[in-house]
């Protein structure tokens, strides 16, 4: 376990009967038995469900810090700056008031909680009078590439 972390216990006259600590991607470790008999374990996935997610942001200083300041996840700042770096240049092109938008899907559990993001798909940014976008699409073919 780590600094932050925690686990669920269940206790059962006096002793420990289940203990339960969420992993990543929504999965939960089980232990389960006693102290005398012993305990097994076993990891339950999570049933997920993806979601469609759209953030819209201004910028005020950065590209990043406005798009996480809107919650999009990190690893999708990194894969919607590397969608436009043929046609952008982040740190020079990008001013106080261009805007943003971000379609993208995400993994949520059955009780709603986030697990993990998940593509984008559609995306947009507009730098003054310059406006780029780009949309998922799927091929006839079945390979995907941004347009």
């Amino acid at each position: 376990m780590r600094s932050g972390e925690s686990i669920a216990i269940k206790r059962q006259a006096g002793d420990i009967v289940e203990l339960r600590k969420k992993l990543p991607q929504g999965a939960t470790l089980v232990l389960a038995g006693n102290s005398k008999d012993g305990y097994t374990g076993e990891i339950q996935k999570a049933k997920l469900i993806e979601k469609e997610r759209t953030v819209n942001g201004t910028v005020i200083s950065t590209f990043a810090t406005a798009a996480l300041d809107m919650d999009l996840p990190y690893a999708l700042v990194d894969d919607f700056v590397d969608l436009f770096s043929n046609r952008v240049e982040f740190r020079k092109d990008i001013s106080t008031g261009d805007t943003f938008s971000v379609k993208f899907t995400e993994e949520r559990s059955v009780d709603g909680s986030y697990v993990a993001p998940g593509i984008i798909t559609a995306a947009s940014i507009k730098l003054g009078d310059k406006f780029f976008a780009a949309v998922r699409d799927i091929g006839p073919d079945g390979t995907v590439q941004l347009l």
